[in-house]
């Protein structure tokens, strides 16, 4: 696949968007919280454009979508541990309890590093523009934005356990125990597959341009870029309802009571209420924020135009 420069400086046009967006100036650090709390924001660097985030029970792990290299940073202190080499560009990235697996983008592959030292292990070929990755507790999970399609690999060994229908432009994945979760962002659809052995269980239509999914326990969610908007949807993929994001609504993760999602055009990430969907909160980040996840304590955004990751923790008054 050929890639011209402006591919190279956007992820969404990578994964064949119909959305063109600019990317933007870093717009500051202001917290604008819905209400008086008590935030402490840190700022940490770590490679060129980095995508999203991996905990691995003590560091945080970034992909660079651009550069060549995997950051490792401490999570206690965000002290960085290690720049890892891996030769491309890479976007997707899980932890399986012992390594960590990202994509590479301009490869076709995955590549897996030994968490503890960040040695490169393997590298195993997948489908065309891979991006979004999720281990299932057994399972690696890619997606191929170019193939419309998601590859089934053995955690212990990289062996194919098969390639699978998505819809268009498949990207993130969500796991919720059963089954696996994908957004399709050109087909603004969700695809339902048994974690089992990938049948397709049902499709269910969505917002526009949908990235980030996640799992609370109970319900999926999705962030709709297009709408600006997060969907809540049951296991049988029933609406619950639909709930006002930022611009650019990406990334989401859930901290055991609040979703939280990045909003990649506002420079925000906000914290929405399990229950109902209530914005708790509203803090700003570093620029372009796109991947987000919880560590147990924190918060941690990745800042794709500022080449930083940001820690969010929140003191209950």
């Amino acid at each position: 696949m050929h890639l011209n420069d402006e591919t190279m400086k956007h992820p969404k046009i990578i994964s064949r968007t119909a959305l063109a967006a600019l990317l933007l100036c870093v717009s500051g650090l202001a917290i604008l919280p819905a209400k008086a709390q008590h935030v402490d924001k840190q700022s940490f660097p770590v490679g060129s454009y980095p995508y999203s985030l991996a905990f691995d029970g003590e560091n945080i792990w970034s992909t660079s979508y651009i550069g060549p290299y995997i950051t490792k940073l401490r999570a206690s202190d965000g002290m960085l541990v290690g720049s890892f080499y891996v030769g491309t560009a890479t976007s997707g990235i899980a932890f399986d309890g012992t390594n960590i697996w990202a994509s590479e983008q301009y490869e076709n592959s995955v590549v897996v590093l030994r968490a503890s030292d960040g040695h490169v292990l393997h590298t195993f070929p997948v489908g065309e523009l891979p991006f979004g990755v999720l281990f299932d507790g057994v399972n690696i999970w890619v997606t191929n934005g170019a193939d419309d399609t998601v590859t089934k690999l053995r955690a212990s060994n990289g062996m194919l356990l098969g390639t699978f229908p998505a819809g268009r432009s498949p990207g993130k994945l969500a796991f919720d125990g059963a089954n696996i979760w994908i957004t399709n962002f050109q087909s603004s659809e969700v695809t339902v597959l048994r974690a089992d052995d990938g049948t397709l269980l049902q499709t269910v239509e969505v917002g526009s341009a949908p990235v980030g999914i996640v799992f609370d326990g109970s319900n999926i969610w999705v962030a709709n870029s297009g709408d600006n908007n997060v969907m809540e949807l049951a296991t049988d993929g029933s609406l619950i309802g639909t709930f006002r994001a930022g611009d650019g609504a990406n990334g989401l993760a859930f901290n055991g009571h609040s979703i939280w999602v990045t909003n990649e055009d506002a420079d925000t990430v906000m914290r929405l209420r399990q229950g109902d969907g209530k914005l708790e909160g509203r803090y700003g980040t570093d620029g372009y924020p796109t991947g987000v996840l919880f560590d147990g304590t924190s918060i941690w955004v990745a800042n794709y135009t500022a080449h930083t990751v940001n820690k969010i923790t929140r003191a209950l008054p």
